[in-house]
């Protein structure tokens, strides 16, 4: 059978595009999904609903290299709905001045001005009712109250003020910055609204839109330079399904794999494993970004963590002691009730540092290499080292210490009192050889197929998310992002998926 389109993913973005897509019921739509798919609420694993933790039996099993020579795991959603169905929920926009980044390199249909109304337009906002908010989109937004917190939340509320941080009832709100409660893509139950519940329940009646779980794109199927179908691996064996578009939402790791299996990429890597390169896009695989992370640890002191609390209901965002880039950083406890552990961490939300993936092998069943090289960059390390200062300001404070912060652990295993911390955050160079040993991703990664002119030597489409060169052929997802935004990125990754749906609606490729 033929379809008119075949969306490959059926996460963040992806869900997105197949609902709006099949909207149009002389199109017919096939949504292939990697994972698992549960068909509507009542069938979905309590870990999926669960929006106060990070659900993490649903995932691809991805390792990625930190800093050269370190590798962590890299948890990626793999499941209908994709990092929307089992992540922590915080749902940001990040700044205008992101937007009008992409603009700037030559997409201005992504300026600030033109993606605030898609912000507005996708979102339920439950608590903020104003001119930069929503009431009726699919993605229920809400936020905790101070009645809600926990005890070890509430001491940190009470550091923040001791360190002069400012207060927000709107993170989301283009200039604010500091403390805040939300928002969270959660329904006021706690359950987390991803995407296969909030686009996906109401397409799945439709006759036009066909949904196939469990089954691995190998590769898009090409007549010449133009996209006629895609290779996949499901449970019956290789098959190949025909249609008149294909666009790959497999986010930042997966759409880039597809392209490169596909002989879409940088020739010579191609031809080093055994694929002919049918059309040389050096930029594919390259640029990859992601946020990352600094962070001290602590047992929690009695009665500090309840055995129910979330994982996280606070965050600070903040810029770093003489960054150019406001609001580049954010800082948050995490609570782990079962370890009975908390975690501060400072994340850096504006990196400079690139990585790049690339496959190991030419088999879709064998994960690409994916190099992240956080801190490779002068200014994130700088930028970083006040982030582990600013941690040990906190762990200081008297509020902070009621909650158990007078030992803390470093990662890598070190745990020590806090006063011998402090003695060594006196020394740039020790902490620059923590950053290099310890830095961790935040599993935010975009960039891998971004978007830019036909004059853009790294560019991978163009700003409608159309692959250069080659007919019939899209990319909707976090890989065509051209820089990052200091933000979680599930909400961009929405309107990527509902902008690039409404271009997709107006016209055929």
């Amino acid at each position: 059978m033929a379809y008119d389109d075949i969306v490959v993913g059926g996460g963040s973005a992806g869900a997105v595009l197949a609902a709006r897509l099949s909207q149009d019921s002389h199109r017919s739509v096939l949504l292939i999904e990697a994972g698992p798919d549960y068909d509507g609420i009542e069938h979905t694993p309590a870990s999926l609903l669960d929006g106060q933790q990070v659900a993490r039996d649903h995932d691809w099993g991805f390792t990625a290299e930190m800093v050269p020579g370190r590798s962590q795991p890299y948890p990626r959603g793999k499941v209908t709905g994709g990092c929307s169905s089992v992540n922590a929920c915080l749902a940001l926009r990040g700044a205008p001045a992101d937007y009008d980044e992409w603009a700037a390199l030559g997409n201005t249909e992504w300026n600030w001005h033109k993606m605030l109304p898609h912000f507005i337009g996708i979102e339920n906002d439950q608590d903020v009712h104003d001119r930069w908010h929503g009431q009726h989109g699919p993605t229920q937004l809400r936020r905790y109250t101070l009645s809600e917190l926990g005890p070890a939340q509430r001491e940190f509320v009470k550091a923040c003020a001791v360190l002069g941080f400012s207060s927000t009832d709107d993170h989301n709100h283009p200039e604010t910055t500091g403390l805040g409660f939300g928002p969270w893509n959660m329904s006021a139950g706690h359950v987390r609204v991803s995407t296969a519940l909030s686009y996906l329940t109401a397409a799945r009646s439709r006759q036009n839109l066909s949904i196939r779980s469990n089954c691995l794109v190998d590769s898009v199927l090409l007549d010449g330079r133009r996209a006629i179908g895609v290779r996949l691996q499901g449970a019956q064996g290789p098959e190949t399904l025909c249609a008149g578009r294909v666009t790959l939402c497999g986010g930042a790791i997966g759409s880039p794999a597809i392209l490169l299996r596909s002989g879409i990429g940088p020739a010579n890597d191609l031809r080093a494993l055994g694929i002919t390169p049918l059309l040389a896009l050096s930029g594919v695989g390259e640029n990859l970004i992601d946020h990352c992370s600094v962070a001290l640890s602590w047992t929690a002191a009695p009665g500090m963590l309840p055995t129910a609390a979330p994982l996280i209901q606070s965050v600070v965002r903040y810029t770093a002691e003489g960054s150019a880039q406001q609001n580049d950083m954010q800082l948050m406890p995490a609570q782990f009730a079962i370890e009975s552990t908390i975690r501060l961490q400072a994340l850096l939300m504006k990196p400079f540092s690139r990585g790049r993936l690339s496959l190991s092998s030419a088999n879709p069943s064998e994960q690409p290499d994916i190099c992240l090289y956080l801190a490779s960059h002068a200014e994130d390390i700088r930028r970083l080292r006040d982030g582990m200062r600013r941690l040990s300001a906190f762990a200081h404070t008297a509020e902070c210490g009621a909650t158990g912060s007078h030992s803390v652990s470093l990662d890598g295993g070190t745990t020590m009192p806090l006063a011998s911390l402090e003695a060594l955050l006196q020394q740039d160079a020790w902490i620059d050889d923590h950053i290099q040993r310890t830095v961790r991703h935040y599993v935010h990664p975009v960039g891998t197929a971004r978007m830019g002119g036909v004059d853009d030597p790294g560019a991978v489409v163009d700003q409608y998310g159309r692959v250069h060169g080659i007919a019939g052929l899209r990319v909707a997802d976090a890989s065509i992002m051209p820089t990052i935004p200091r933000a979680n990125t599930n909400l961009a990754c929405i309107v990527i998926g509902e902008r690039v749906a409404g271009w997709m609606r107006e016209k055929d490729d």
